[in-house]
């Protein structure tokens, strides 16, 4: 599952209310909100690729690594 992400006007302050409120979650907290994300699968929408990517960097940061991932040119996965 692939996504092309592009900044937008606004991106910044969404991606920091994400990103707050998954640093505020238990280890298994963070990790069923990705399991939500894979079973959701990814739908186009530009506010989801900006949770996975507040996710990816939460989870990195927490774990050292991701199953979100980032691509050239964008690309936001699911593994």
């Amino acid at each position: 599952m692939k996504h092309v992400f592009t900044s937008r006007k606004g991106d910044q302050e969404l991606f920091s209310g994400y990103y707050n409120r998954f640093l505020a979650l238990s280890n298994q907290e963070l990790i069923d909100s990705y399991n939500a994300q894979v079973r959701t699968g990814l739908t186009g929408v530009h506010a989801q690729a900006v949770y996975l990517l507040a996710l990816r960097k939460a989870m990195k940061e927490r774990f050292g690594e991701s199953p979100v991932t980032l691509g050239d040119g964008g690309v936001v996965g699911l593994e």
